[in-house]
């Protein structure tokens, strides 16, 4: 991931890869009650979050943050996180076996 995200995003992000999914949602909580983040950390926040909700098996949260990545990413235009954030999506509606939209975002 880029260096304009920041290294407490990067940690959390760890969590997540060892599993750790509720210690990371604690971490994504806190780290979201500060003010100021840039448009790249809140669309790792979010990738993150709904990353983190789909592996609880919470699939209508992280359909609404892979949204919300979706949308920042595309206002900032942002290539490499726009495919973050669909790839978050894809997952997401996979689950609802929304088949028509998943291939609206990979065809």
């Amino acid at each position: 991931m880029s260096e304009l995200i920041s290294t407490k995003l990067q940690n959390i992000n760890q969590l997540f890869i060892e599993g750790l999914y509720f210690k990371a949602l604690g971490k994504l909580n806190e780290f979201e009650q500060k003010p100021d983040h840039t448009p790249e950390n809140q669309i790792y926040f979010n990738i993150i979050k709904s990353n983190v909700f789909y592996e609880l098996g919470r699939y209508s949260d992280a359909l609404k943050h892979a949204d919300q990545a979706c949308n920042i990413s595309e206002k900032i235009r942002n290539k490499s996180l726009i495919l973050d954030s669909y790839i978050s999506k894809t997952w997401a509606l996979l689950r609802y076996r929304d088949f028509d939209t998943v291939l609206d975002y990979v065809a």
